[in-house]
């Protein structure tokens, strides 16, 4: 089953599963994991809740197995990855990558295809909190309209208001979304491109040019600035990216030089500028030559 369909398959859920089998050794009973999931403190058998609590429990195995984190059969549920990171931030890398390999026709991929199309969305409007001021219904036709054709549609709609809460959910959960009220979505890459140079073989304490920054970021989160889900989408949402970087790449880059993770080397005097950022009237840094990573701050 497709992520954006498991409306019940959520990412704390999916860790459970895979928490709970790799302490049972790997290999669980299926109805014992039932139990795991949905316990039954009081003992009571209730036909209704039985096949609701079913019913979940089976989207999430479901949604587990479509990552190919799981294996099941009738009577058991075993692990299908050799091992398992040791808490729920590595899960999160794991996710992200599983994204990242999803073929493009499949369903999957459409989580990261419409992240890319609200990245130009957000260049279109020139603010990251747009996904606040829209209906869940305009936000679905939007995304409908702009998500990547497949070569056989179906007569449903690809990306409906039911789904979108789940792409929400986990587009959040691998680091490209930050909620900070209970109605007010900003659009954030912060997390997810802090952990992306952490994990990456970027030097450390070592300048790095404006251009080498931007083809590591194509190649690694394609979804934002020269990446092929980006630059696809902005052809089919008929946007040109110009020479300044996006909002949301901007935004990532000035917070993680805020927190001392990165520094951005300003310009001086008449050096040329190489990089332009998205303007931002709060924001003192408009430009950069270079980068640095903070190997120390990085890699805590």
């Amino acid at each position: 089953m497709a992520l954006l369909a498991a409306t019940q398959g959520t990412p704390e859920r999916l860790w459970a599963i895979v928490t709970v089998i790799d302490a049972h050794g790997g290999t669980i009973a299926r109805p014992e994991l039932e139990q795991w999931l949905k316990p039954r403190w009081d003992g009571v058998t209730d036909a209704t809740r039985d096949r609701n609590d079913r019913g979940l429990v089976n989207q999430a195995l479901q949604a587990a197995s479509g990552l190919g984190l799981i294996e099941t059969s009738r009577d058991t549920v075993a692990l299908a990855v050799p091992s398992l990171p040791s808490n729920i931030a590595g899960f999160t890398d794991l996710v992200h990558s599983f994204l990242l390999a999803q073929p493009e026709q499949s369903s999957d991929a459409d989580i990261l295809d419409a992240f890319a199309c609200a990245v130009v969305e957000t260049e279109l409007r020139g603010n990251r909190q747009w996904l606040s001021d829209l209906t869940a219904a305009q936000i679905a036709d939007l995304f409908t309209r702009s998500l990547k054709p497949r070569a056989v549609e179906t007569a449903d709609q690809r990306y409906n208001t039911s789904r979108h809460a789940t792409w929400m959910r986990w587009v959040e959960f691998v680091g490209l979304n930050e909620s900070i009220a209970s109605r007010t979505t900003l659009l954030s890459v912060t997390q997810r491109l802090h952990r992306a140079l952490r994990g990456s073989d970027l030097a450390r304490g070592e300048a790095i040019s404006p251009d080498a920054l931007l083809d590591w970021v194509a190649s690694t989160l394609p979804y934002l600035d020269r990446g092929t889900l980006f630059l696809a989408a902005a052809k089919r949402m008929g946007h040109v990216p110009g020479t300044t970087i996006s909002r949301l790449l901007s935004a990532a880059l000035r917070d993680l030089h805020e927190d001392g993770v990165i520094r951005l080397v300003v310009p001086r005097g008449d050096a040329q500028v190489a990089a332009k950022l998205a303007s931002d009237a709060f924001a003192d840094i408009r430009a950069f030559n270079a980068v640095i990573l903070n190997g120390s701050a990085l890699d805590a």
